[in-house]
């Protein structure tokens, strides 16, 4: 950023235009449209926090090259984390929202940390929330694209504090985890690849259930010969389905479906995954 400016002032110099050499003409190369702020946050202050460097004139002549992060507070140099995502999943689904979503321990009967168990999402005053709580969500600062699959996001976390601690000890930090998530008020209307072997909830429904030995180009016809598919008994060990198989219980697939009843069996549900940090990143 800094040859960047130098090389542009330059050339108005060359150019004759009236200029002291020492403006910032550029100060942000990141992308940051992703953050989410705060409805009560002026859009100028906002504009100017998330500048990836200050102006330059104000810079200290014993500061040195990497001194300058104009989003980090007091002159601190922190390194913050990026998450990269190499592959497919992106171009599949482009519009997938990603952030860091505060983590929390899961407790023994005694409120004791069980670290032989996995953390869970801190949803506590998050999933009603227009502007979820900053100490809790975290999107990202910044991100960037190297074609053809390489995605970089930029989160306003150190490694030490996204990975957290064991849970040996009670203080001990539970950390984050970082989510992909489909975006909400998207619907998506399909079929898994496959025959499900058990069908507890409509979206386990597979296109192996309607149309055997389906090949590419095939379609769903409802006929009178069209079987009636009704859900079974969700058992115990499928605890995550109770609310959503409550209210599919309502619905049935059969000859004399109608359009909402198909719409609502092929609707696809949301798909969200979480990983923790410490899954990512070996401890040092």
């Amino acid at each position: 950023m800094v040859g960047l400016n130098h090389e542009f002032a330059r050339e108005l110099l060359w150019r004759e235009y009236v200029t002291d050499q020492r403006g910032s003409y550029f100060r942000q190369f990141w992308d940051v449209t992703g953050y989410l702020h705060g409805s009560a946050e002026d859009p100028e202050v906002l504009r100017e926090k998330l500048r990836d460097i200050p102006p330059l004139h104000r810079w200290s002549k014993f500061s040195k090259l990497g001194d300058h992060d104009n989003r980090e507070t007091g002159g601190a140099n922190e390194e913050e984390i990026v998450l990269v995502i190499r592959g497919e999943l992106l171009k599949k689904y482009p519009t997938a929202v990603i952030y860091a979503h505060r983590a929390k321990w899961q407790r023994k009967a005694d409120g004791t940390i069980d670290n032989a168990v996995e953390r869970q999402l801190d949803d506590a005053g998050v999933a009603l929330a227009e502007n979820p709580p900053r100490d809790k969500v975290k999107t990202p600062l910044y991100e960037a694209k190297v074609d053809p699959d390489i995605y970089f996001f930029g989160f306003d976390l150190t490694v030490e504090a996204a990975i957290g601690g064991t849970g040996e000890n009670e203080t001990d930090d539970p950390g984050w985890f970082f989510v992909i998530k489909e975006r909400p008020g998207e619907p998506r209307f399909g079929l898994d690849i496959g025959t499900a072997d058990h069908i507890y909830v409509w979206n386990d429904l597979a296109w192996g259930n309607l149309v055997p030995d389906a090949q590419a180009g095939d379609y769903i016809q409802i006929t009178s010969a069209t079987p009636t598919i009704t859900l079974e008994t969700l058992p115990s060990t499928e605890n995550e389905k109770i609310d959503q198989a409550a209210d599919d219980q309502s619905v049935r697939w059969h000859r004399d479906a109608h359009a909402a009843e198909v719409a609502y069996i092929l609707y696809q549900a949301p798909v969200m995954v979480a990983v923790h940090a410490s899954e990512m990143i070996p401890r040092s």
